[in-house]
């Protein structure tokens, strides 16, 4: 008689939760992107405040405090114009100089976007006493304390305004084969947002600057300053304008860094200044080459992707060459790892023209145009995997909208759609910055949040006789000179053309003198005084570049040349400009 073998009897019940376990730590990466909530937590603080109250809180700085910051939450008004609206609020840090402050007119600092946040993540991960004392040190060295605001609905204000499971369904149409994207998904993921929010109590249309500029007076009565000075880059100069129209008495000088201004329609608008940039580029990819990139020493990491004597990357039909490859992108897209996760990233057209996007609006584009380029049309993916720190960055790089924790799109959503034009569309170009589909997708979000433009702007020639400096840089992206140019003669200021920069002139510009001329505009803003500027670029023109220390820039290196591209930076008072720059490449 045969023996029977012993079997072991697995429940049903243990498999399944065996499997489940299994699936649980399997599925563990995916559940960062995609477990999220439509929105993050809406915070309203205490209805019983009134609005127009100040008061100081403890800085919820998560590294180093520093004895010399002190932090604030404003109250304002959800509506300016309704009494009877919701009390939010926003948060304010305070940085004073070391030695503490020895003037009564502090600099105030209004970030761009819109949407940005000031006080939130840029600073917070380094504290105050790191990343921000060091950034401003040249305006608290001149005795001044420095003001950063989360605004309305951004950072730390309350509400803080966000919609994570936006970016989660751009993350997974990144992730789908070209042919299999729709912009659906976000359309239903923004829609949840937006009615979330409504349900919660805010109000998306009142987020935009027309009220921040309010807020802002309000903070300025409650912190007892009589006057302050007031800088906005990029988008922030709208909001320095609202300011200016809430709060033209408490403005001691106006500074607006490569300013958003002159955008009659934002998606036109945008367009055609990336349209200037492309073909500026191009241009100069071609005429200057040579000179950009005259021995492996100059870009190392660079040159040792590409040998520039075989793909010659600026051979005269550069444009061309261009727009064929965004073509052959589409039609064979380069197809990128995606670690930990198993779905691969494909970058087609759309991709690429984010990253030359990117790449232009922080300036190295310039010097990376051509190599990028190159290595797009022999569908080289190692190249764009150099690009990002991690795998997971390519999520950062390759969004249409911004996935950042510092970043609101509720509030990007309702100052674009109540401030700008966005149902006109934009012109046709071979590189698009937002495809039809998401053209579209920021109509519906407009319509949706209830915000819309009626037709009103700000002006900045209300405001003739505010001192004012505006600094331009030559190759900004979304910001062209053109902006910079109006705006100072509408309010009759100072203007200042820098050719070597891109955007956000003065602070990326670190120790060069465009932080010089600041500071003294502020301390003297009767006049400013160009030798400053002049002097250091005679200075640095003559010695060739050969023999520049490593490392040095030079920053006025051909001042005798007159041609647009090679003209370093000019000096203009607006009353006198009589256009001295190449106007056919403005927008």
């Amino acid at each position: 008689m045969t023996q029977q073998r012993h079997v072991r009897h697995v429940s049903f019940a243990r498999t399944v939760l065996f499997g489940a376990a299994f699936a649980l730590v399997v599925s563990l990466p995916f559940l960062f992107f995609q477990g999220e909530d439509v929105t993050a937590p809406v915070i309203f603080p205490d209805q019983a405040i009134e609005p127009g109250m100040v008061e100081a809180v403890a800085c919820p700085f998560r590294h180093r405090r520093d004895p010399g910051v002190t932090c604030y939450r404003a109250y304002v008004p959800q509506d300016h114009d309704d009494p009877s609206s919701r009390t939010i609020s926003i948060l304010a840090s305070v940085i004073e100089p070391l030695n503490g402050a020895t003037k009564d007119d502090p600099f105030i600092y209004l970030e761009g976007g819109p949407g940005y946040a000031s006080v939130y993540s840029e600073w917070e991960d380094y504290g105050p006493s790191g990343n921000a004392r060091w950034f401003f040190e040249r305006v608290l060295d001149s005795g001044r304390a420095v003001v950063l605001v989360d605004t309305r609905g951004l950072g730390l204000a309350q509400p803080s305004l966000d919609c994570p499971g936006l970016d989660d369904a751009q993350w997974e149409e990144l992730k789908r084969p070209p042919t299999r994207r729709s912009t659906a998904g976000e359309r239903d993921a923004m829609q949840a947002c937006l009615e979330a929010l409504a349900e919660a109590g805010v109000t998306v249309d009142d987020y935009h600057s027309g009220q921040l500029g309010r807020d802002l007076k309000m903070l300025r009565e409650g912190l007892a300053i009589e006057q302050w000075n007031a800088y906005g880059v990029s988008y922030g100069a709208q909001s320095l304008l609202a300011l200016l129209a809430a709060d033209r008495e408490g403005v001691r000088t106006a500074t607006f860094d490569s300013p958003s201004y002159g955008r009659l329609d934002f998606l036109p608008g945008d367009q055609a200044a990336f349209d200037r940039a492309v073909q500026m580029v191009a241009e100069f990819c071609e005429t200057r080459f040579a000179e950009l990139y005259q021995s492996a020493d100059d870009e190392p990491e660079t040159v040792f992707f590409i040998d520039v004597d075989i793909y010659s990357p600026c051979n005269g039909d550069t444009l061309e060459r261009l727009e064929a490859l965004l073509i052959q992108l589409d039609e064979r897209p380069i197809t990128l790892r995606n670690q930990p996760f198993a779905n691969p990233v494909y970058l087609t057209s759309r991709e690429a023209i984010s990253l030359l996007h990117e790449k232009l609006y922080l300036g190295d584009g310039w010097k990376d145009f051509a190599f990028m380029l190159s290595h797009l049309q022999e569908a080289r993916p190692g190249y764009f995997s150099s690009l990002s720190q991690n795998n997971i960055d390519w999520y950062n790089s390759l969004s249409w909208s911004y996935h950042d924790d510092s970043f609101s799109f509720p509030v990007y959503l309702a100052t674009t759609c109540t401030e700008s034009d966005t149902v006109r569309r934009a012109r046709w170009s071979p590189w698009p910055l937002m495809t039809e589909d998401e053209a579209a997708l920021q109509r519906d979000g407009c319509a949706l949040a209830g915000a819309s433009w009626d037709g009103r702007r700000f002006d900045a020639s209300d405001y003739v006789g505010v001192p004012s400096l505006v600094v331009s840089g030559w190759r900004d992206v979304i910001t062209p000179p053109s902006y910079g140019e109006e705006l100072a003669r509408d309010i009759g200021g100072h203007y200042l053309l820098n050719n070597e920069e891109a955007h956000g002139v003065v602070f990326w510009a670190w120790q060069e003198c465009e932080l010089d001329m600041m500071v003294a505009f502020l301390d003297d803003p009767s006049g400013i005084d160009a030798d400053i500027c002049l002097d250091r670029c005679r200075e640095q023109a003559d010695p060739v570049r050969d023999e520049a220390a490593v490392g040095d820039r030079v920053f006025c290196r051909e001042v005798a040349d007159t041609e647009a591209l090679s003209q370093m930076m000019m000096y203009l008072e607006s009353e006198d400009h009589s256009g001295n720059w190449s106007q056919e490449l403005l927008p």
